[in-house]
C-alpha cells in the first residue's frame, strides 16, 4: 500500500493576499516524478501482493484507517506486508495527510477551529478514542517563507491534519493492527531523527529519513526496495545493504543497482535508517546483522552471492556450511581440488559467524554461532 498525499498534485505552500499561490513545487518535486508506479505495482502484483494506492485526495486519514484495519473484526487486522507513506515529516515524527483544514496563519486561531471540527468530525464516525489519545493527530501548517509575489506579502499558508507516533500506537492497541510481518518505508523528511515513531510502528523491517531529503532519492529508495525483494531470498537487510555499497563504492552489480543513478545516492549512508524488530526489541541495521564490525561484511555478500550458484538456497547454504566444516574452519580456502570452495570466498578463509549469518540471510536458520546481534528477517518471496 502506498499512502501519498501530494502524489499529483503540487504542494502549494505559500498564498498571498489574492489567494495566489506564491510558490509551489516543481514537477520534479511532486512525488509522482521520483517513483516509477506502475513497475512497483507490477513488481508487488507478480509477487502475490494486491497493491493499493491513496493518492493526492484520497489519502485522509479516515482512508488510511480504513486501509490499514481491513478485514479486522476485533481480532488481528491484516494491514499490507508493504506500507509506503511518501509525504512531508518532521522530527517530531509528525507526517502530513491529505485532510485539508484549508488557509491559516500561526499568528490566528483559524487552522486550530478547523482542527476541533476535524476531530469532532472523527468524534461523530467513531473514532473518540483516536481523539483523545496523545500525540495521534495535530494541525501542520506547510512552511511560510519570507518571499513576496508580485509585491505582494504573504499572509497564510495551506494546514493539514498530521498523523503522529500516538495513531500508529491506536491502530494497535484500539484497531488491532501490528505490523510485524510488515516493511514500513517512511518516505518523509526527518521522521527518525528520534525514536517515537519507529517504536510506535514497530515493523519487522522499518526504513526512514533523519535528515531533508530529495524526492528523487526516496524514489529510487522505493523501487530499488521492491526490486530487491522480488529477488527470490533477498532480505530487507540484504537490500538496505546493497543500497549502502551502492552508495558507498558507485558500483553495479545487481540490475537494480541502476536505480540509483542520477540521484545524490550518496546521502544513503548517513540519511536513511534501517531497522529489524521481533515485538521485543528494535535492531539497528548499521553495527548489527550483517554489518556488525566484528565480521567482514564483505565476506558475508560473496558467501551469498556463491551459495545462490546452485539456485537453491537450502543446497547452497549446505555448500557453504560444507566448505566451513570441512576447510574454511582449518584455514584451508579449496584449491583446485574444491573448486567450489575455493571460488565462494574473497581469498581469506570464512570464520563461522560469518558462514552463520549467511546461512541464516538465505533461510532464516543461524547455521551456526554467530558473534552479534541478528536482525529480524523480512522477504517477501522465500523458498528458491
Amino acid at each position: 500500500m502506498i499512502f501519498a498525499p501530494f502524489w499529483d498534485v503540487p504542494f502549494y505552500s505559500y498564498v498571498n493576499d489574492a489567494g495566489q499561490p506564491a510558490y509551489n513545487y516543481s514537477s520534479s518535486s511532486v512525488f509522482a516524478y521520483y517513483a516509477n508506479l506502475p513497475e512497483v505495482k507490477k513488481e508487488l502484483e507478480g509477487d502475490g501482493y494486491h497493491f493499493e494506492q491513496l493518492l493526492d485526495g484520497g489519502a485522509t486519514v479516515q482512508a488510511l484507517i480504513a486501509e490499514l484495519t481491513h478485514g479486522a473484526s476485533g481480532s488481528q487486522a491484516q494491514p499490507p506486508g508493504v506500507v509506503v507513506l511518501a509525504t512531508h515529516g518532521g522530527p517530531d515524527g509528525f507526517v502530513a495527510t491529505a485532510s485539508s483544514l484549508g488557509l491559516g496563519s500561526a499568528t490566528d486561531t483559524t487552522i486550530w477551529d478547523r482542527f476541533k471540527s476535524f476531530e469532532n468530525q472523527l468524534d461523530r464516525e467513531g473514532y473518540r478514542s483516536l481523539v483523545t489519545t496523545k500525540d495521534a493527530l495535530e494541525p501542520v501548517l506547510a512552511e511560510m517563507d519570507a518571499a513576496n509575489v508580485g509585491g505582494s506579502p504573504l499572509s497564510s499558508s495551506g494546514g493539514y491534519v498530521a498523523i503522529g507516533p500516538g495513531f500508529w500506537r491506536w491502530l494497535e492497541d484500539s484497531a488491532h493492527v501490528s505490523f510485524e510481518h510488515s516493511l514500513v518505508l517512511m518516505n518523509a523528511c526527518y521522521t527518525d531523527q528520534n525514536a517515537a515513531l519507529r517504536e510506535a510502528v514497530h515493523a519487522r523491517a522499518y526504513f526512514a529519513w533523519n535528515k531533508p531529503v530529495n524526492t528523487d532519492v526516496t524514489g529510487a529508495v522505493l523501487q530499488y526496495l521492491v526490486a530487491s525483494l522480488s529477488r527470490y531470498t533477498h532480505s530487507a537487510e540484504e537490500a538496505y545493504y546493497n543500497l549502502v555499497r551502492v552508495a558507498k563504492t558507485g558500483q553495479e552489480i545487481y540490475a537494480e543497482d541502476h536505480l540509483l543513478n542520477g540521484v545524490d545516492y550518496w546521502v544513503i549512508p548517513t540519511d536513511l535508517d534501517a531497522y529489524g524488530s521481533d515485538r521485543t526489541i528494535i535492531v539497528p541495521y548499521v553495527g548489527n546483522g550483517w554489518q556488525d564490525p566484528k565480521d567482514n561484511a564483505g565476506e558475508i555478500w560473496w558467501l551469498l552471492y556463491a551459495a545462490r550458484w546452485s539456485h537453491d538456497s537450502q543446497i547452497g547454504a549446505e555448500n557453504i556450511e560444507s566448505c566451513y566444516s570441512r576447510l574454511w574452519s582449518h584455514g584451508e580456502l579449496g584449491g583446485l581440488g574444491n573448486q567450489f570452495c575455493q571460488n565462494a570466498n574473497t581469498g581469506t578463509a570464512p570464520t563461522e559467524s560469518e558462514v552463520s549469518y549467511a546461512v541464516y540471510l538465505l533461510t532464516g536458520r543461524l547455521g551456526g554461532a554467530f558473534n552479534g546481534t541478528v536482525v529480524p528477517r523480512f522477504t517477501i518471496r522465500d523458498g528458491a
